[in-house]
């Protein structure tokens, strides 16, 4: 994406911000049911879940050892506990 570009950079933009919404609800329904911290901030879990989603997608394209990216996912997941 070119830095000029400010129609592609407000579709990203919109596209990260609906991702977050998606996953703070995630989180809200997980603190609800008993899975997650409930005194998470659930705005900045779904920014930090959104920032390691995309990690893992780069990750994933010049790492194929699985377990390393389940390593990954495994200390995500203890960090919402």
């Amino acid at each position: 994406m070119l830095p000029d570009d400010r129609e592609v950079a407000e579709r990203v933009e919109r596209i990260f911000r609906r991702m977050t919404a998606l996953l703070a609800a995630a989180v809200i329904r997980g603190q609800a049911a008993g899975i997650f911290n409930p005194e998470l901030d659930e705005r900045a879990v779904g920014n930090f879940l959104l920032c390691t989603i995309q990690g893992l997608r780069v990750l994933g394209k010049v790492s194929r050892d699985e377990g390393e990216l389940a390593g990954i996912v495994e200390m995500i997941m203890r960090a919402l506990c």
